[in-house]
């Protein structure tokens, strides 16, 4: 399954009402490749990585509610969500609980419930920590025949801008079980950069020079 789900890059904060968000993302994550290619190759213990880019986009329903698509260059495919429930756009502190769903190629399939936290010293920084867990299966019926595995993870990053933000994400995921029985599948670490923009127009219509604001 690719790994490229696991990663946050977002505060606990939602799409504010009937604005829009675009994000761009790569990331390099270890511990899936590597393993599939320790198996192959156990002579030369070989590793490598493959970097990856992810585009996604979401809406604001309502201000403490916001819902999005993902895709990435892996070739996995997802739908998003979360609702602020603590905090608001202005708050020092915010907490939101989600819920996501991909698919990798409508084969691997994956659910995850992950808990936004965040905390905003100025106006334009936030740094996050989202703890998820996460389940995953291999075709429709895949929680009755056995290929059901699951993981625990935790991410924690920054968001630094206002209408136009850059972040940097760092996740490691946990395997909670065995995978046919077997202990095939390590840790994964992501790392990444991005950089979002928001679409929309800003509350702060008293300047028309702020509208776009760093």
């Amino acid at each position: 399954m690719s790994c490229g789900a696991y990663s946050t890059m977002q505060t606990a904060r939602t799409v504010e009402k009937k604005h829009g968000e675009i994000s761009l993302n790569l990331f390099s994550p270890r511990g899936f490749i590597d393993a599939i290619t320790q198996v192959v190759d156990k002579e030369h213990d070989k590793y490598f990585t493959l970097p990856y880019i992810q585009v996604s986009g979401k809406y604001g329903i309502t201000d403490q509610i916001d819902a999005g698509i993902n895709l990435n260059t892996y070739g996995q495919m997802g739908l998003e969500g979360k609702y602020m429930l603590v905090g608001d756009h202005n708050s020092l502190f915010s907490l939101s609980p989600g819920l996501s769903f991909n698919t990798f190629f409508f084969y691997f399939y994956d659910f995850q419930i992950p808990l936004h936290a965040s905390v905003h010293p100025l106006p334009n920084l936030g740094i996050y920590l989202t703890p998820r867990y996460i389940g995953q299966f291999v075709g429709l019926f895949g929680l009755e025949n056995e290929s059901y595995f699951d993981y625990a993870s935790i991410s924690t990053g920054i968001m630094y801008g206002d209408r136009i933000k850059f972040g940097l994400d760092i996740t490691a995921a946990f395997p909670l079980g065995k995978f046919y029985r077997v202990d095939i599948f390590p840790n994964i670490y992501n790392f990444g950069v991005g950089v979002k923009w928001t679409i929309g127009k800003s509350k702060d219509n008293s300047n028309p020079g702020k509208k776009i604001r760093f």
